[in-house]
């Protein structure tokens, strides 16, 4: 038989209801000690309590499963808190390794950048360096010429002043093979070697007009090919 109190609390109207929110969580090990002799009791059963009231069979499932609740919450509810702890601490490693790799990113960012400037530095180090590499070729074929030249400068200068006499006898020279292209047509070898040397040769001595001693007006006049067709 139910005791008073039992009786007028489970005739209340919010009983269902307390029963729905009762803290399950404030079970304790010394409740469950208590409730022992009362789940273990052979009457105690769902079967037992269809034969009394369907009041009975609910009360019997709930007392029995608030028992099972505190047996399995004291593995998970530790296990639950270590989680609770574990994810905690995940998350603060998540965002110190978020952190990190922000730095990470930053410090390659700063490597690319530097990177970047050693490659156009290289590279302009390399045009600097292919620029030099050709002004000293450059430097070597000029060195080279200068040196190939200097050998002909003694030449160079004999001929210019070889050019510079013959200029200032070239108008004599003409002078005297225009007399005798002009003058000694008409007349034979002998008569023309005459009025060279006699007339024209004295004449321009006596006024002082340069000309090439011993000048062969053939040579100057004519060459090869003229000189084999009168051979022939």
């Amino acid at each position: 038989a139910y005791k008073p109190w039992a009786f007028n609390m489970m005739s209340e109207s919010t009983f269902l209801t307390d029963l729905q929110q009762f803290a399950k969580e404030c079970i304790t090990d010394e409740d469950c000690e208590l409730l022992q002799p009362y789940v273990q009791h052979q009457l105690f059963t769902i079967e037992a309590a269809q034969k009394a009231s369907s009041m009975a069979v609910g009360l019997c499932k709930w007392v029995r499963a608030m028992v099972t609740y505190h047996e399995i919450a004291k593995v998970v509810v530790p296990k639950m808190d270590s989680l609770v702890l574990k994810e905690a601490e995940l998350g603060s490693a998540n965002r110190r390794l978020s952190d990190a790799n922000a730095e990470l990113q930053e410090a390659q960012d700063q490597l690319d950048a530097m990177q970047l400037k050693f490659d156009t530095a290289m590279a302009e180090k390399q045009k600097l360096q292919d620029e030099a590499d050709l002004t000293k070729k450059r430097m070597d074929a000029a060195n080279a010429l200068i040196s190939g030249l200097a050998g002909e400068k003694v030449r160079w200068t004999e001929q210019s002043a070889e050019f510079a006499d013959e200029i200032s006898r070239l108008v004599g020279d003409c002078a005297l093979a225009c007399a005798f292209m002009s003058y000694s047509g008409p007349f034979n070898k002998a008569f023309r070697d005459k009025l060279v040397q006699e007339y024209f040769i004295e004449d321009m001595t006596f006024k002082k007009v340069p000309f090439t001693k011993d000048l062969s007006l053939i040579d100057m006049l004519t060459n090869d090919a003229v000189r084999g067709e009168w051979n022939l």
